[in-house]
């Protein structure tokens, strides 16, 4: 009828965020922050080789060299930022794996008790 209360079988899943989840959406949004980062040095390193080329044809030496170095060390950061990149990921991946181990645990351990109680009925005294 309308006016009859819900069923307590009308549950809804379980849709709160945890600590994990923060988490892992943390290192995610700092993953995306980096890989913006990485795209500037990307366009300021091939930005440096221009200038490089340039200071080369207009014979100016000191420049050129400087516009080098200035290349490499947007390189180095680049792989740095890299690194770190990938350190995240990784952490995000250990994360989630241990959160499904954890799972699995909470699944084995359900069904164990389970199946005691489903056999402790059959061998009654």
């Amino acid at each position: 009828s309308w006016f009859s209360k819900k069923k307590s079988d009308d549950k809804k899943p379980d849709t709160r965020v945890t600590q994990n989840d923060k988490v892992i959406l943390d290192l995610k949004k700092r993953i995306r922050d980096i890989k913006t980062h990485i795209k500037k040095l990307d366009v300021k390193e091939k930005g440096s080789l221009d200038k490089a080329v340039q200071y080369k044809k207009a014979k100016e030496n000191t420049r050129a060299l400087m516009a080098l170095k200035l290349r490499k060390m947007y390189g180095a950061e680049i792989q740095k930022a890299e690194g770190m990149q990938f350190q995240l990921e990784k952490n995000v991946t250990q994360i989630e794996e241990a959160q499904v181990d954890v799972d699995v645990y909470a699944a084995l351990k359900l069904g164990d008790s389970t199946l005691k109680s489903l056999q402790s009925k059959i061998n009654l005294p």
